[in-house]
């Protein structure tokens, strides 16, 4: 199955949470993406999650997939 989030993109846990970047897919899973992003104190935090947990954020007028 091919992934519809492609690194660079803007999402966020469907369940809420901060926005983050796709910085990369798991090269032997692709519905798990490695996330980065920042807390309400500037800390750059990041994980992995699974596709069906993300949804797109809109971004200047755009929808990411």
């Amino acid at each position: 199955m091919e992934s519809k989030i492609k690194n660079g993109d803007i999402v966020r846990l469907k369940s809420g949470g901060p926005d983050m970047t796709i910085v990369n897919q798991e090269p032997f899973v692709p519905t798990l993406h490695y996330c980065a992003w920042f807390d309400n104190n500037g800390i750059n935090l990041s994980a992995s999650f699974w596709e069906h947990t993300l949804e797109s954020v809109k971004e200047n007028g755009r929808i990411g997939f």
